[in-house]
């Protein structure tokens, strides 16, 4: 018999973190990659003003092309997510957003001048407001409605504390290397990142999705295999694959 899922408002059976195994990989995932890629927000300063010599306005420019990417990717990769079947899929797309995003990030080191950029960026700000989209929809699927608050909070604290360490390194490195190299080397870190934890990600996947544990699985409580999912994918609505995804940004 089908669990059905708990009621709006009421608490869900003790939800954690450290006890949901997609979850946690997704988020190790993005915390990992922002911890070696975050560093950029801090060198692409004086990457684009010192190194290829532009102006503050180029800059803003720059900066607001990656946010108009996230406001593309939001919408453009929202219908892709919601024909995605199943968990595995939504953590490919996760994953290979992730990849993506520190791909723009390393080929933005080659640039001769800042003209370059705002495609690279744009590139990359499309798959970051993806990677919003597919992350949301892994929380609906697994997170009970009465803990998504908790899982979104602990989530963005792990982001957060990555992104810190990333402005610390950045600051730190640009003392003794230049900061082209460094982009360089963002991206690169980035990119390890995903390529060492997608194996990871994709195995508690597989694990959890073909013989859900007691305390884990959708809800995070003991149910069946075939326990159906707060919102199934077909039935999420509108304004969670589009804007108040877009209201996360994880810049890598």
């Amino acid at each position: 018999m089908k669990a059905k899922p708990a009621a709006a408002g009421v608490p869900g059976p003790g939800w954690r973190l450290r006890q949901d195994p997609i979850v946690l990989a997704m988020t190790v995932a993005i915390a990992g990659t922002v911890a070696g890629a975050g560093a950029v927000n801090v060198v692409e300063v004086f990457f684009i003003r010192d190194t290829l010599g532009s102006s503050t306005t180029v800059f803003g420019v720059v900066q607001a092309t990656w946010t108009a990417g996230m406001l593309a990717g939001g919408w453009l990769l929202a219908r892709p997510a919601r024909r995605a079947r199943g968990d595995g899929a939504l953590v490919n797309g996760l994953t290979l957003m992730l990849g993506l995003c520190c791909v723009a990030v390393l080929a933005g080191a080659a640039v001769p001048s800042w003209g370059w950029l705002v495609p690279l960026w744009l590139f990359g700000g499309v798959f970051n407001g993806g990677l919003n989209v597919f992350s949301t929809m892994i929380m609906a699927n697994w997170v009970p409605a009465a803990d998504r608050g908790r899982a979104f909070a602990a989530q963005g604290a792990a982001i957060q504390g990555a992104g810190i360490f990333g402005f610390l390194a950045g600051g730190l490195l640009l003392e003794r290397f230049d900061p082209r190299p460094l982009v360089a080397a963002c991206g690169l870190a980035g990119l390890l990142v995903v390529l060492l934890v997608a194996p990871k990600v994709r195995s508690a996947t597989s694990e959890v999705t073909a013989r859900p544990a007691p305390g884990s699985g959708r809800y995070g409580g003991d149910h069946e295999a075939s326990a159906s999912r707060p919102h199934p994918v077909s039935e999420l609505p509108t304004d969670l694959l589009g804007l108040d995804a877009l209201g996360r940004a994880y810049r890598c």
